[in-house]
Parts: C-alpha cells; sequence; structure tokens
C-alpha cells in the first residue's frame, strides 16, 4: 500500500481549507509533524494504515476519501466500512434499527407529525434537525418515535437512538453517547479514537453518504447534542428535549417543534385505545373527568388508564374517586389497588 500524488493533493488541500498548521494536525492525530510532512510530500510509499485512518477522522474526511488516500483501493470503494488495519476492520456494514415500541395509545399530534415529515423535502440537499421540546409527560418521545415508525422506509441505512438522561443529575456524557453509536455502526472498541473531537468526526465519517435517522432522547443541553449531529445530507436527527434549545436552532438551523398537552377529543382518544370504545361511551362523564384530573397530560392519561385496564371490571367513575384533584403527570402519591 502506498499514497498516491493526488492524495497528497487532498491531504494538503484539505488541512489548509481546515484552517490547520502541520503542527496543530499533529496535535489532533498524535502523529509527529515529521510524518504529516513526508505524507505531503510524497515521500512515505508505505503509510500505516492506522496513520491513514488518523488523518482521516482529524481532517473530516468522507469515506470515499479514505479510499483515495490509499492507491489499493479503489476510489468507489464501498463507503459503508471504513477500514483500518489488516484484518481490523473499523467499521463493518452495519444496519441499526434502534426505534423502540411505538405506544399503541398514541392519538393525535397530526400538526407535529406532519411538521417534521415537512422535513423530508430537503433530505437530498442537507441533513435536517428538529428539537421536539416540551414539559415532563407531555409525550416527545411517543412523537418522534411514532413519527420515526412511519417513515423508517426513508432511512434504508438504518435508525440510531440513545436515551441522553438529560432529566437525571448525571446524563449521559456526549463522549459515551458518541462511543455508543460507533459501537453500534460496527466500530470495534480497539479502534474508537481517544477524545471526543476525533470520536465525533469519526462518526460524522461514517454516516457521510447514509440516509439515517437519529432519535437524540430527553438532551439537557445543545453542547451534549452538538458531537452527535451528522454533517452531511441524506441523515436525520430529531432530538427530544423539556428545553428548547435554542442555540440548535440558532446555530444548526434546528426545526423547532413544540409539544404541549392533548387535545379533549385526543386524550378520549388514547383513553378509548386503551379501555375499549364501549367502556368509554358507557361512562362519558367520568371520561371526561378524568381527562380533567388528568389534565390532558398523555402520561398521566397512560397511567390512569392502563390501572384500569388492567382492572376491566372497575368503573371509571371508582378510578376518578381514587384520584387526587390535581395529579402530577406521573399521578404521585397516589396508590391504585
Amino acid at each position: 500500500m502506498h499514497i498516491s500524488s493526488d492524495s497528497t493533493e487532498l491531504l494538503v488541500q484539505r488541512r489548509e481549507a481546515m484552517g490547520l498548521t502541520q503542527e496543530d494536525l499533529a496535535r489532533r492525530t498524535g502523529l509527529s509533524v515529521r510524518m504529516i510532512s513526508d505524507l505531503e510530500r510524497g515521500r512515505t510509499r508505505k503509510p500505516h494504515p492506522r496513520s491513514l485512518q488518523l488523518l482521516t477522522t482529524a481532517l473530516e474526511l468522507d469515506p470515499s476519501d479514505m479510499a483515495r488516500l490509499a492507491s489499493g483501493r479503489a476510489p468507489d470503494a464501498d463507503p459503508a466500512a471504513v477500514s483500518g488495519p489488516p484484518g481490523k476492520p473499523v467499521a463493518q456494514v452495519v444496519v441499526p434499527q434502534q426505534i423502540p415500541m411505538a405506544a399503541r395509545h398514541f392519538a393525535g399530534r397530526d400538526r407535529e407529525l406532519r411538521s417534521l415529515t415537512a422535513l423530508l423535502e430537503h433530505q437530498g440537499r442537507h441533513a435536517g434537525l428538529a428539537v421536539i421540546d416540551g414539559p415532563l409527560g407531555v409525550g416527545k418521545t411517543a412523537l418522534a418515535v411514532r413519527w420515526a415508525h412511519q417513515h423508517a422506509d426513508r432511512f434504508p441505512d438504518g435508525q440510531l437512538y440513545v436515551n441522553l438522561r438529560g432529566s437525571t443529575p448525571t446524563g449521559l456524557s456526549p463522549d459515551e453517547a458518541v462511543a455508543d453509536f460507533l459501537d453500534s455502526l460496527g466500530v470495534q472498541p480497539d479502534q474508537v479514537p481517544a477524545g471526543l473531537p476525533a470520536r465525533s468526526a469519526l462518526l460524522r465519517s461514517l454516516l457521510a453518504g447514509k440516509r439515517m435517522l437519529l432519535v437524540l432522547d430527553d438532551a439537557r443541553s445543545a453542547e451534549q447534542v452538538s458531537p452527535l449531529l451528522p454533517g452531511a445530507a441524506g441523515c436525520l436527527t430529531l432530538v427530544t428535549s423539556r428545553r428548547k434549545l435554542v442555540s440548535l436552532v440558532a446555530h444548526h438551523g434546528a426545526h423547532p417543534v413544540s409539544v404541549d398537552v392533548l387535545s379533549f377529543q385526543d386524550a378520549r382518544a388514547s383513553l378509548e385505545v386503551l379501555l375499549g370504545h364501549s367502556r368509554v361511551v358507557a361512562e362519558e362523564e367520568a371520561t371526561a373527568e378524568l381527562i380533567k384530573i388528568c389534565r390532558r397530560s398523555p402520561l398521566a392519561l397512560s397511567t390512569a388508564g392502563a390501572h384500569a385496564a388492567l382492572h376491566p371490571s372497575m368503573r371509571i367513575t371508582t378510578l376518578v374517586a381514587q384520584l387526587p384533584v390535581q395529579p402530577g403527570p406521573h399521578l404521585p402519591g397516589v396508590e391504585l389497588y
């Protein structure tokens, strides 16, 4: 394996385009300045594949460009796999299908679903990004998961999902989340580069040219999300958060989708799915009171409805009598037996 003259030009052009000196690139890759200089001048006939991989990651090159760095690989080589040392592929062809099961009693949200679907019109021109925000229990994740299942066929290269645990005291660090995605894409543990910038660059390289959906659930901040975002057209990312994450809208052009409580009709429809049409119709007044007590919160309704579904003989009126007048989204302090 030797590096071609076209590849040396590619290295120099990409480094200069990123505003990096050879010293900067050396710090990013861990390679020596002399090695980088020799590579750029074509003096190294057989560079180590790992060195090429480090350069590819640091310079954020596409997998197709990785092929150009070594004349032993055809320029039109399959971009679905990025290679490292012989016998140790950095990434194997993997088609992840990680979206969780959709809620059976999902109802309504037609406006929000249409808003997300509109992003598909630009899928071939740039990476899509939407931020679904709303308070606890309002159904942000349910909306993202529902839409993901409805349009899974638009993402033939797979769907990635991660719970960033932004509502917990510690949450999931961006470094951990990127490592999880790399693992899902078939990157071997010993081939995961050190440091978040290098890991994030490798993730973008693996997603380049793909049509993939990423669902980043329960994000705390834009800083937690940014390292996970694809850089090329074809991919779409849905972020859910209790916060509006304004900087993602300002700096990444994210499409904001705010989610509120359900309308009365949608709340009733979700109870019908859980309890059955005849049961709801038989106790319309009690159903309306249950919806009022749950304040049309999808989480509170599903919690109360699940209890009623587990007790088919219980009247909705009896359930309503057991609930506090103003429960939270999880119906705190209520013991239903």
